[in-house]
């Protein structure tokens, strides 16, 4: 398989990972209306996925360290495809919602995963763009949920399609994993360094290239690593603070687009709403 493949079916879960957090928007307006939800079992439908990813994002990085990233990415497709079915084919509350959560497993388990494994498979000289891949990949899944929520919206069962179609990607991920090589990273952790250096060789453009990786990735192994301890230490920080500051940046601009939207809009909804 191409480099170019393996970095595609590597973040394919981001493709899912955006769908399956935006198709619920359209999809909801349909759902309500068909199984009779109020607004208390809309948000449990709608926030379900989250459930599921916290306990995905938590359980995932143990799991990739014990049975390898591969096996976790795989088994990450398997999870897709039973919550996209089930959340296709649930007939009430509380099998959409079980499905969902279900479904929010991979999906939390893909966040924290496949950047991982796309950063231990890169080469150092292009780990920054491989890496952004994941991203553009939940923005394209975002984008491909809201086409499908304008086209499938005129069937009156539109919205079991909506959420099943996730399906077909998690499919296409699955049997794309087959394919894919282990992390290199794992591999040597498992004392494995002839089958981390094939890898390598695959991914590098030269055998030099590949065996300093190797070395590198050798050294970094059999350094302890130090937990919370490393986290707040002085070297990581300002790339610490930097993340936090993005964060509420984020949440900040937000709230003010929230903000502006609502003094540009209310005094044209007291205008709608006026008594003629």
């Amino acid at each position: 398989m191409s480099t170019s493949l393996i970095y595609f079916f590597g973040a394919l879960g981001g493709l899912l990972f955006g769908y399956d957090t935006g198709v619920i928007s359209g999809a909801i307006l349909f759902i309500q209306k068909q199984l009779h939800l109020g607004s208390w079992e809309q948000g449990w439908v709608v926030s379900a996925v989250l459930i599921g990813a916290i306990l995905g994002s938590a359980t995932i990085g143990p799991a990739s360290d014990k049975f390898g990233r591969r096996k976790l990415l795989m088994l990450s497709s398997i999870i897709f495809v039973i919550g996209a079915i089930g959340s296709g084919l649930a007939h009430n509350f509380e099998l959409l919602v079980i499905s969902r959560i279900v479904l929010g497993i991979a999906v939390g388990g893909a966040s924290a995963l496949i950047p991982t494994y796309l950063s231990e498979l890169a080469p150092a000289e292009k780990r920054g763009g491989i890496g952004t891949m994941f991203q553009l990949m939940i923005m394209s899944g975002i984008l491909l949920a809201y086409i499908s929520n304008y086209v499938l919206s005129d069937f009156d069962l539109g919205w079991r399609f909506m959420l099943g179609l996730a399906a077909v990607p998690a499919a296409i991920m699955f049997f794309g994993g087959i394919a894919l090589p282990e992390s290199p990273r794992y591999l040597v952790r498992q004392g494995d360094d002839q089958e981390a250096l094939a890898v390598l060789n695959q991914l590098q453009s030269n055998d030099q290239q590949a065996q300093a990786e190797l070395d590198d990735i050798k050294l970094q192994a059999s350094m302890k690593s130090a937990g919370f301890k490393e986290l707040f230490g002085v070297m990581s920080r300002p790339v610490l603070i930097m993340a936090m500051g993005l964060a509420i940046f984020q949440q900040v601009m937000v709230l003010i687009q929230c903000c502006t939207m609502h003094q540009l809009f209310s005094p044209m909804l007291v205008l709608v709403s006026a008594p003629r």
